[in-house]
């Protein structure tokens, strides 16, 4: 199975087994996001996948909202509305093609190849340009019309906090994205900082970053402790591009869930994953594989 994250500036890819073993890995810069040009890169890369491997379904992953047929209904950052991946792919292609939301496949991964395998109830949160949620109850996903958004990303989370994009202070945008944080370290640096630079010198204890960390990391705790509070996970699982944010703000973060978690509850048990691009573009493969085995099995 083929599995591809689709960003705004390239198509990653893994090649997974049934077992979702990673087999292989690319990376296809795009030079243009319109439709036509990304259904060719995708059907250039499979091209290629397939020299080495028998791909029988690709995966897609894509920020933004989904519809059960693979139409990308709504993706801002692509500047795509009802896009009909799926069967454009599929045509292109000549394999059966599925997509979904790229936090419906992480959530995926996680259930059934990653941390939250054996637990019918978690959480997932990620942090990178976005903040995303995804809950797994009784054994299954929780989704609905609106998966996709990202409504989880103007959660209140400090009153004092800075701005978002959407006028909306101490939100989850404007505390936790790693867009938000290089800005506000930048700011007071007074250079330009890259999300490594300020992992760098969060690293060296530099002051001013660590404070900035600090406060997103109490942020975090906080989401971490409302999410807990309001679905009852067995466990909440953290990740993304951004998820160093948790373990170098780990006192803060804690504190963030002391301050909206009652004293009596049980302990959040909570579990850093993999952030790296690939771990998104297997949750695409996983996505293909479902929908195969569905597909065989109907």
């Amino acid at each position: 199975f083929l599995g591809i994250k689709l960003t705004d500036s390239a198509l990653d890819a893994t090649v997974i087994d049934l077992k979702a073993t990673p087999r292989d890995s690319y990376r296809v810069p795009l030079e243009s996001l319109t439709p036509v040009r990304v259904v060719r890169a995708i059907a250039d890369l499979a091209h290629l996948a397939r020299s080495s491997y028998r791909i029988d379904a690709i995966g897609i992953a894509v920020g933004g909202i989904v519809n059960a047929d693979g139409t990308v209904e709504s993706a801002p950052f692509l500047k795509w509305s009802n896009v009909p991946l799926a069967s454009l792919v599929s045509e292109a292609t000549h394999l059966p093609t599925f997509v979904a939301n790229d936090l419906s496949a992480y959530t995926q991964i996680q259930h059934w190849f990653g941390s939250g395998t054996g637990h019918s109830n978690f959480a997932v949160i990620t942090v990178g340009v976005g903040v995303g949620y995804g809950c797994v109850a009784n054994g299954a996903r929780l989704e609905n019309e609106d998966s996709g958004i990202g409504l989880v990303g103007h959660w209140p989370l400090d009153p004092l906090g800075p701005i978002c994009s959407q006028g909306h202070r101490g939100c989850a945008e404007a505390m936790l994205t790693t867009p938000a944080i290089c800005r506000d370290a930048s700011t007071a640096l007074g250079r330009p900082l890259e999300w490594s630079d300020v992992i760098a010198l969060a690293s060296d204890k530099h002051p001013a970053v660590t404070a900035i960390l600090a406060a997103s990391g109490r942020a975090l705790g906080r989401l971490i402790g409302l999410v807990a509070s309001l679905t009852a996970p067995e466990l909440v699982i953290v990740g993304g591009e951004g998820v160093a944010l948790a373990s170098l703000s780990g006192e803060a973060l804690q504190a963030g869930i002391a301050e909206v978690r009652d004293p009596r509850a049980s302990s959040i048990r909570v579990t850093l994953s993999d952030g790296s691009n690939e771990a998104w573009s297997r949750g695409a493969g996983v996505i293909a594989l479902q929908g195969f085995i569905a597909s065989r099995a109907a």
